[in-house]
């Protein structure tokens, strides 16, 4: 399984159009029925959603950064973890490199581990930055 960072944690370019934020999607399916807008196709074209991710969601499918959750090594909470600790690194004047953002990772979810008291599988490898 390779360790998959959230978009805060890199600094990445703006958002291409084909990337959308969750709230933009649900605000849009949500200001249809208030009467905000007069047709879904209105909410979907005033946050620039496609109108195939609009159908799929409308039709019950779930994002896919929710719906591949389960294959991710460390938490959301985790994540949101590994963000405050690379900000205070980058605060300080040191920016984390790819291998200490390993160490990191691997750091918070033996702490994990340990709380949960099972066992310690072995770490992953270069994977994680796969």
């Amino acid at each position: 399984m390779a360790f998959a960072p959230s978009k805060e944690a890199m600094s990445l370019p703006e958002q291409s159009s084909h990337a959308h934020h969750e709230a933009d999607v649900s605000q849009a399916i949500s200001d249809h029925p208030s009467g905000k807008h007069t047709s879904l196709r209105q909410a979907a074209d005033a946050f620039s959603i496609p109108c195939t991710t609009r159908q799929r969601r409308m039709a019950g499918s779930i994002s896919r950064s929710y719906a591949h959750t389960y294959q991710q090594i460390l938490s959301t909470a985790e994540e949101r973890a590994l963000v405050r600790w690379i900000a205070r690194l980058k605060t300080t004047g040191s920016p984390a490199s790819p291998a200490l953002i390993v160490e990191m990772a691997e750091e918070i979810r033996r702490g994990r581990l340990k709380l949960a008291k099972g066992s310690d599988p072995s770490p992953g490898g270069p994977e994680y930055m796969d």
